[in-house]
This record gives C-alpha cells, sequence and structure tokens, in this order.
C-alpha cells in the first residue's frame, strides 16, 4: 500500500516550518508517536523517521487527510515481525 507525507525533510532541502511536497513513501514501522519511512526520490533513497500524525493513507496535507490509522499501524508493523 502507498502512503504519503507533507513533512519537512531537510535532508532533501526542505525548511522546517515552511510547507514541503506531499510525497509518496514506504513505512518500515512506527512506534506510538514515530513512523521510519523511507522516500524514494531520483538518484536518491531516504531513510527517515516523521511524526506518526504526517503519515496518511492517501495524497493531503495535515487537517486535509486523516493520519494513518491504528488498525493501519498495526499492520504495517505486523508485516515486519
Amino acid at each position: 500500500m502507498s502512503y504519503y507525507t507533507d513533512y519537512p525533510i531537510t535532508a532533501l532541502g526542505d525548511r522546517r516550518g515552511r510547507r514541503a511536497p506531499i510525497r509518496k513513501i514506504d513505512v518500515k514501522r512506527c512506534t506510538s508517536s514515530w513512523c521510519q519511512i523511507i522516500v524514494h526520490e531520483p538518484r536518491i533513497e531516504l531513510h527517515v523517521e516523521v511524526p506518526i500524525d504526517r503519515v496518511y493513507a492517501r495524497p493531503g496535507r495535515r487537517g486535509e487527510v486523516d493520519p494513518i490509522s491504528d488498525r493501519t499501524i498495526y499492520r504495517i508493523n505486523a508485516q515486519r515481525r
């Protein structure tokens, strides 16, 4: 399944406090507050952590779309065991 984030990733040139592009991501695992993700950009595969409330099941921004559900988080973590 595809997931998305709009969280600023400074390693990709985003600035904190400024609007970042909506990126398609892979989610490796989640804790109660953070998700480990993989961002696929041209010529780079970046592994970073983002707040769990900034990971979405469809493209959008915080306040426009809901973060991934607890059920989805459980399913993501179960696949990685």
